[in-house]
């Protein structure tokens, strides 16, 4: 009697090129959203929280003297 063993598919799934730049991005985005200060996430109303994101960012690249 010989041994059945398990049918196992051994097919390789291609990953699309769109994937490569998805996954990184599922990756940091939520530790980016989560470094956020409080007064961003808190933000009214979309504007408002761009206006805060985009000062916020700019501060942290060129901080004052």
């Amino acid at each position: 009697m010989t041994p059945q063993w398990p049918i196992v598919d051994v097919s390789v799934t291609l990953m699309h090129p769109a994937h490569l730049v998805l996954v990184p991005f599922i990756i940091s985005a939520p530790k980016i959203w989560n470094s956020l200060p409080p007064h961003i996430l808190q933000s009214q109303t979309l504007d408002s929280f761009r206006r805060h994101l985009k000062t916020y960012y700019f501060q942290s690249a060129y901080p004052a003297p």
